[in-house]
């Protein structure tokens, strides 16, 4: 087997996380419409909890938004 017959045999190989892209919107929506939807997922949802890296970066701004008593709605987080 040559070099590039071991790399095509070790990408078809590589496993990608479980992951639901609408359940990662879903949770980022409800707390876009309703700040209290964050103190509510908030002992159960951290940044690591979201597969997409700009949904990880979205929650991570709304969680600093929500940490310094800021609203966590669609104006303010886009606007951080």
């Amino acid at each position: 087997m040559n070099a590039v017959d071991q790399r095509q045999n070790m990408d078809s190989q590589v496993k990608i996380q479980p992951h639901d892209n609408l359940a990662e919107m879903a949770v980022l929506g409800a707390i876009l419409i309703d700040d209290k939807a964050f103190s509510r997922a908030f002992d159960h949802v951290r940044e690591r909890s979201f597969y997409h890296g700009h949904h990880r970066m979205i929650y991570s701004t709304m969680h600093d938004l929500f940490d310094s008593g800021s609203p966590t709605d669609v104006v303010t987080v886009a606007n951080k």
